[in-house]
């Protein structure tokens, strides 16, 4: 916590999840309305694919999809657990099975074992625990560029391969142009549901940032001004990431040069001293 502007420093970090929604409420009803089907019959995984350009929502839409449906699950008496991987970092099949088991608290030694055996085994443990798990896969691009044993392909048909399928999948690319890269029976797997999100407009933006600025700064420290030169500045992009480390890079400024709030002067500081925002 930094005192004078800043309230909440983590309301500014990538893995921060908004309690507000600002721009995406119809969006997230929509994923809320394909994926709730899990929770009220056990023979039903969904599959959907969610397709936006960089810092549209794609990510923070399905985290909170995730605690949503965990949230639910508790009502019905269901266990259901949320899997976040982000293939850019996880892009083999080997880190992604082994994110699933670290994620999931199981003791297996994922060394020396095939990796649809290990496929197999937290299909097995979900199914004797009566467990759902809802799996993410962000940057869907990066693993199945490295999916060479076909993993993606076993988990889009695992209810055809072991009798049921205990595990859903949302899949995020920036767009479809991933699927016509892929072998024809992973694509004709895919032909599920799509949501496309498009580039934020600086309105949108703009309500972001005052939502952001709500959560994490203290009151009064944002001049409408500056939020809206924000807004303008990621409006060339349509980019709310951007748009956040820049409110938070000029609260920085703020404080750095001790003034009472954030004004137009603090967002020019902070974009020209950070030339990567």
């Amino acid at each position: 916590m930094r005192c004078g502007i800043i309230k909440n420093e983590f309301c500014f970090m990538p893995e921060y999840v908004p309690a507000q929604n600002p721009c995406r409420e119809e969006e997230l009803k929509k994923l809320q309305n394909i994926f709730s089907s899990l929770l009220r019959n056990p023979n039903i995984s969904p599959v959907c694919i969610l397709t936006g350009p960089v810092g549209s929502g794609k990510t923070m839409l399905s985290k909170k999809l995730g605690l949503y449906l965990e949230e639910m699950s508790r009502m019905y008496g269901l266990q259901l657990k949320h899997v976040y991987v982000n293939c850019m970092f996880d892009r083999t099949p080997q880190l992604v099975l082994s994110r699933i088991i670290k994620s999931l608290s199981l003791d297996f030694p994922t060394r020396g074992y095939e990796l649809q055996e290990i496929l197999e085994y937290i299909q097995n443990y979900l199914t004797s625990a009566k467990g759902k798990l809802f799996l993410v896969l962000d940057e869907i691009s990066s693993l199945l560029a490295e999916d060479d044993e076909n993993i993606v392909y076993s988990l889009l048909r695992s209810g055809e391969i072991w009798g049921n399928s205990p595990i859903a999948l949302l899949l995020i690319a920036k767009d479809l142009g991933f699927l016509w890269k892929v072998d024809e029976s992973i694509r004709s797997s895919l032909q599920k549901v799509s949501i496309s999100l498009s580039s934020y407009t600086d309105k949108q933006l703009y309500k972001i940032v005052m939502s952001r600025a709500e959560e994490g700064l203290e009151e009064n420290s944002l001049d409408d001004e500056a939020a809206r030169l924000i807004a303008s500045l990621a409006g060339d992009y349509g980019d709310a990431r951007y748009a956040i480390e820049l409110l938070y890079r000029s609260a920085l400024a703020a404080l750095e040069s001790s003034s009472e709030a954030i004004g137009v002067d603090e967002v020019h500081k902070a974009r020209k001293n950070s030339p990567l925002i």
